[in-house]
């Protein structure tokens, strides 16, 4: 069995690129999706240590407080960007209650760091909504044929 990519799903690659044609909304799209995968990247997966992934979130989480109040900051910039992209109500609510569990379990000290290396509540914000996005833009499509 092929060892699976753990930064591939089906938002990513080609899907995203070709879903979202040249228009100014599709242009726009791209590029915040863009940016939202460099922050997530960033605050999520940037370092790579004895073949764990882990980002700024879990090394801010080490500073009591603060750090996890500043990781759950940029966390909130991503659930805004998908509110004002018009996310439904369960899908904000879902994206809210990652951002909650990674703050509320992130901020306990030792644990936190664990649960901030281990469950990447940007990452699956992102995912979220980059799915969200695609089957919108498929639902288009089809009603556009």
């Amino acid at each position: 069995m092929a060892e699976q990519n753990d930064d591939f799903d089906r938002t990513n690659g080609p899907a995203i690129a070709e879903l979202f044609d040249d228009t100014p909304r599709g242009r726009e799209r791209r590029a915040l999706l863009r940016r939202l995968e460099q922050v997530e990247k960033l605050f999520d997966r940037n370092f790579k240590l004895f073949g764990i992934r882990f980002g700024w979130d879990a090394i801010l989480g080490l500073v009591p407080v603060a750090g996890d109040t500043v990781a759950a900051g940029v966390a909130g910039w991503i659930f805004w960007k998908a509110q004002k992209l018009g996310v439904p109500t369960p899908l904000k609510a879902k994206m809210a209650g990652n951002i909650a569990f990674d703050y509320i379990f992130g901020a306990i000290p030792l644990v936190g760091t664990i649960v901030d290396v281990a469950y990447k509540a940007n990452t699956r914000n992102v995912r979220l909504l980059k799915e969200h996005l695609l089957e919108e833009e498929e639902r288009e499509s089809r009603t556009h044929m």
